[in-house]
């Protein structure tokens, strides 16, 4: 399961550093859980579901409840560094260096291949130009999230 992007990415090693100092810059400590995930999705493309998580840091010698990791995601999704991907629930790093100074990445396009679950994020000026019309033509205001769309990828395809 890959995950693709347009626009800038951020290395798995930035997105440590970079996640940490979100976390400080938004007054949060930096506390052993948050070490442990950020770490986890460091080293992965995947997206992951809190239990998925679970599961993984217990193979690792790691307990962590429940609670600790969907507020854990919760607090990242919050400072940009993951994005929700809606179907299964589940969560996947952001490869982009989203920040409130950064606005030009708050909305993400996340394309779901439905036979291989590969991930492709897209953060550029053609998908906006496609919601602003929806906005204009129904009159709902979109927010500042992941988008989804489902459909096979280029190599399932084939």
């Amino acid at each position: 399961m890959a995950v693709y992007m347009i626009q800038t990415p951020i290395h798995t090693v930035q997105f440590e550093a970079f996640a940490t100092e979100q976390l400080k810059q938004h007054g949060y400590r930096i506390t052993q859980p948050r070490k442990a995930i950020m770490a986890f999705f460091a080293s992965t493309d995947a997206p992951y579901s809190a239990y998925e998580i679970q599961a993984a840091m217990a193979a690792q010698g790691t307990a962590m409840d429940t609670v600790t990791i969907y507020r854990t995601l919760e607090c990242f999704e919050t400072l940009h560094l993951l994005h929700r991907v809606p179907s299964g629930s589940r969560y996947v790093r952001c490869h982009t260096q989203c920040s409130e100074t950064n606005k030009a990445h708050a909305r993400h396009y996340l394309l779901v291949c439905e036979r291989c679950d590969d991930i492709t994020e897209i953060s550029d000026s053609i998908p906006r130009e496609l919601l602003r019309h929806l906005e204009n033509t129904t009159g709902f205001s979109l927010g500042d999230k992941a988008i989804e769309v489902r459909g096979e990828c280029a190599s399932c395809q084939s």
